[in-house]
This record gives structure tokens, sequence and C-alpha cells, in this order.
């Protein structure tokens, strides 16, 4: 029996070596129209809408490309906010939960458009998701949940567990069918817009952070660890608020999620954990997010925390995939004996219950900011991606300022 591969994302392992790109370093002054820190997957789809509308785009990582924020979690892509509707109204009132509701949905069509109009082969597939509750006091919050959705004119149908758990494969008190959502390999999503932005003239330079920014006049200055760049517009996408940017981390959440893999399931097997090979989300709030993969594999993502020290990441995650895997086997007792065939951990940052930060903030001239996608995956990279073009063209739609740090 293999054992478990440690702090090595089975989504990167799934695209072959030879399509993964490596990028030089920065090592000229250069100039451009647009300036993008960070490859997560709202960078590259970033990259490729701005250079798209005509401008000279300059992609800087200060990693490898697409390393640490284009992993994806569990691969699933969602329709809505990951907080649910109630959620977003206590904290934004009815009209701006609305606006975002509407906003994840078209964002999460145009993604879905954009990757078979590129022809990008990510795993890209339309799956079902259930979101579950797991006791009583859950299947409350969850019918709060459906109340409110219903109140402001959004489907929703509560459905008792007792129907559902031949389907789901595990004991639930209640539950949420929602329709629609898709999965796929965000990894390799993140590398093939990448690969289309490069088509379009970006130029792409990997292991070059930006140490500080300097506002002149009519342009800024970006000193990096290799050389400057002047350009009229900054985009920061990284997975968090450092360095330069830091000033901006009091408004965010840091935190480290976990992921495990199992091996491919016999179908023998697959066939006990239920007829939804699409994504269960497990608690109210959501705690738990499990995907089917197109080969058969179980991704659990949660036991999400602080961040720890890198010297004890190995350890933690260890620990923490095989609290992953404990939970995976509660819900689906058929898996017993089926050890995790990869485990890691991904860096990201949420708002506290709230929307996340997308556009400028008046600290920061000439400088445009995406932070706190938290669980969004996919569709909040896109929704992103859209309303950073749209401020770079100077043309914010109605509805973007909901994003805005200043709300």
């Amino acid at each position: 029996m293999s054992r478990a591969r440690y702090g090595v994302p089975y989504w990167r392992e799934r695209v072959p070596r030879t399509r993964r790109p490596s990028y030089p370093r920065l090592r000229k002054v250069a100039e451009a129209d647009v300036v993008i820190v960070g490859t997560t997957l709202a960078g590259c789809l970033t990259a490729y809408l701005t250079a798209k509308d005509g401008a000279r785009v300059i992609v800087l990582e200060p990693d490898r490309v697409a390393a640490r924020g284009a992993m994806g979690g569990c691969g699933w892509v969602s329709r809505e906010p990951d907080l649910g509707f109630r959620v977003l109204q206590e904290a934004h009132g009815l009209r701006a939960t609305r606006l975002a509701f509407d906003a994840w949905r078209r964002a999460a069509t145009d993604f879905a458009a954009l990757v078979r109009r590129l022809r990008i082969k990510c795993d890209l597939t339309q799956q079902e998701a259930v979101w579950m509750a797991a006791s009583d006091v859950e299947a409350a919050a969850l019918e709060r949940e459906v109340r409110a959705r219903r109140n402001a004119g959004i489907d929703g149908t509560l459905i008792p567990g007792r129907r559902l758990e031949a389907e789901i494969g595990t004991e639930a008190h209640a539950a949420v069918r929602l329709r629609q959502d898709s999965f796929l390999n965000s990894y390799a999503a993140a590398l093939g817009i990448l690969r289309a932005a490069e088509r379009l003239g970006v130029e792409v330079f990997e292991q070059t952070s930006v140490r500080r920014v300097r506002n002149r006049r009519h342009y800024s200055e970006i000193v990096t660890t290799e050389g400057p760049i002047r350009t009229q517009h900054l985009i920061v996408t990284t997975e968090a608020a450092e360095g330069p940017f830091r000033g901006l981390a009091r408004h965010l959440k840091l935190q480290e999620r976990y992921v495990a893999v199992t091996p491919p399931l016999a179908p023998s097997v697959a066939k006990e954990c239920g007829r939804l090979h699409g994504t269960l989300l497990v608690g109210v709030p959501r705690r738990l997010r499990v995907s089917w993969t197109p080969d058969r594999r179980l991704v659990v993502t949660g036991a999400e925390q602080a961040p720890v020290p890198a010297r004890r990441l190995a350890g933690v995650i260890e620990q923490r995939t095989g609290e992953l895997m404990y939970n995976l086997l509660v819900r689906y007792p058929a898996i017993l004996g089926t050890p995790a065939a990869y485990g890691w951990s991904e860096r990201f940052t949420t708002t506290g219950g709230r929307l996340p930060f997308i556009g400028p903030h008046r600290t920061y001239a000439r400088q445009l900011f995406a932070f706190g996608l938290g669980h969004g995956g996919a569709s909040a990279a896109m929704l992103a991606a859209r309303i950073l073009a749209r401020y770079v063209q100077g043309a914010p739609a109605k509805g973007d300022e909901i994003f805005s740090f200043h709300r």
C-alpha cells in the first residue's frame, strides 16, 4: 500500500510535468498598463480579461506560478456565495445580498463558458451539490436559511434528510439542493487561462516580489526584487495581504484549510457511498466540503484554523489529513481501511462573514485588490476579475460598490 503524499496537492499532480510551465524572473526595467501580483485563479483571469481589452499586462508571482493560491480546495464551483443568503443579508441587507447572488450566478456561467471557449482541459463537469444539516440545531438553521431565500424570491426547498440518505450515502437531518454547480481542477484551469493570456501578449515573471510602490504624478513605480516597473494600474490578487499591502490585513482573517484525497475507490465501494457523485456540504455554517473526482476519488476540505509556522506545518498537515479521513469514514463507513493518498494545506482569507473586498482602497493610489474570496473558488475568481477589469477601463458597473472596501 502506497504512503500518503503529504504537502503535495493532488490537483498539481493531475497535470503532467511537461504541461507545468516555468517562467523567468524579471531582470529588466519594464513598463506596462497593468501589473498583476499573484497567479491565483483570480489573477490569471484578470490578466486574460485586461489583455483582451487591449492593455499591456505584466504578471508577477512571488513564488512559482499557481503554486499556492490556485489549488481550489475540493474543486467545487458554486453558483452562490459560500456563506449562504441569511448570513449575508444580516451583514449587508437584502438589496446587496440579492445583487451578490445574481453576480455570483453570472460569474459561474461566464467562467464555464470561458473555459469551454478556450478549450482548457481542467476536468470541468456539471455536478449537483447538496447542503446538509448534521443535527437538529443545524436543521433549524437550514430551515431559516430556506425561509430567508423564499422571502427574497430565491429558489430553495428544505428536504427531510431521510428522503436523501440513499442518494447522499450518509445520515442527514435536513438538506437543500444546489443545482447546476460544477467541479474542476482549479490548478489546471489557472494554467490554461494564463497560457491564453500569454497569447494575448501578457508577460509572466515568477520568483519576483514587490518591495515597495512609489506613486509619481502620472504613474506608479513598482520596485521589485529584480527590477522596477512603471505602470498605471497595480492589481493585487495574492491569497493574503503581505509586503507593501500588509496594511490591508486588518480587514481580513487569514486562515489555513486542509485537503485530503483518497485513492480511486472500487466501483462497489463508491456505490455504497450513495448516488450523489457531486459535492456534499456538511454543516450550518459549512465546515466540511466533499467532492467526487471523475476517477472516483473523494476529496474533502475542512479543519480550518489559523496558519501555523512553517516549521510545524508538515506535522500539522499529517494530523489534519487523518482528521479529515476520520470525518469521511463517519459519513461513509464503506471506505473503512482506505488510506489518504494526498494531504496538503491552502491559505486563504475571509472577511469575517461578509462579502469579499474587490476594487480600490483610498489609501493606495492606482492600486486595485481582490481579497477575502474565501471558499468562493472559480466563481469568486471570475467575479473579481470582471470587476477589476471594469475598474481598469474606468467603467465600474452598478452593483460593484457592494464589494468595495468603503461599502
